[in-house]
């Protein structure tokens, strides 16, 4: 079975969604020490998915950019300039 990047984008971002949710119930539901255990294992399963969503786009990114945009990035962002110092 084939799947293009957008839908194994869309897979990956449920997958870390559907983890996420899933650890924090057991988590909050159950009180014991194997609710560490599964909230540990979802967060991980969380970063896996996110990972793949990550992945995903940047993959796009590359192959979807135009010939001519290729390798510009902006360099001036006026938001990262240090404040100036009252006197």
């Amino acid at each position: 079975m084939c799947t293009g990047l957008g839908q194994a984008g869309v897979l990956g971002i449920f997958c870390q969604l559907a983890s996420l949710l899933l650890a924090l119930t057991v988590s909050l539901c159950v009180r014991s020490a194997a609710a560490t255990h599964v909230l540990a294992v979802g967060l991980v399963a969380s970063r896996f998915g996110l990972w793949t969503f990550d992945l995903c786009v940047s993959q796009l990114l590359q192959e979807r950019v135009a010939t001519l945009e290729l390798g510009r990035i902006p360099l001036y962002n006026p938001f990262l300039l240090p404040c100036p110092r009252a006197l």
